[in-house]
């Protein structure tokens, strides 16, 4: 009998976590690749943690642990969750941001002086009007800081 297609999803999902975890570890233990690979082999007699089950890669997790290594994974990034009707905006807002290499702060503070008590907290928050202004703005921040 097959497996469900979302267990094996959630595998490769758990073997990238585990695997990264394992990565910082090994950079936090100020580990080079021949004493790396060295840890790995008494642990688990494998040279490379892609070679790992999971069980193995939980003995190299715990190992690392108390070395002292911190192996907590990494806490994902800001999900945006955009309401109806704004998606394109916000990734025109996105595109501009990301073209003049500034972080989503600069447009959530550009809210709040442009709409003081009635910005939003969060720029995913925002609604139609107030993110056509924002491209508006950024625009012209663009023209300004950036024309050729």
């Amino acid at each position: 009998m097959k497996k469900p297609r979302h267990i094996d999803e959630q595998r490769k999902r758990d073997r990238k976590a585990d695997l990264g975890i394992i990565h910082k570890g090994k950079k936090e233990l100020g580990l080079d690749d021949d004493n790396y690979r060295l840890l790995l082999s008494s642990l688990t007699g494998k040279s490379s943690a892609a070679e790992l089950d999971q069980k193995e890669r939980r003995v190299v997790i715990e190992s690392m642990q108390r070395l002292g290594a911190d192996v907590t994974p990494r806490s994902p990034g800001r999900r945006i969750r955009v309401g109806n009707g704004n998606q394109a905006m916000m990734r025109k807002v996105y595109a501009l941001l990301h073209h003049m290499d500034l972080p989503i702060s600069y447009a959530e503070q550009t809210l709040k002086k442009m709409f003081k008590e009635q910005a939003p907290d969060r720029l995913e928050w925002a609604n139609g009007e107030q993110l056509h202004k924002l491209i508006v703005a950024l625009e012209y921040h663009k023209r300004r800081h950036f024309s050729e």
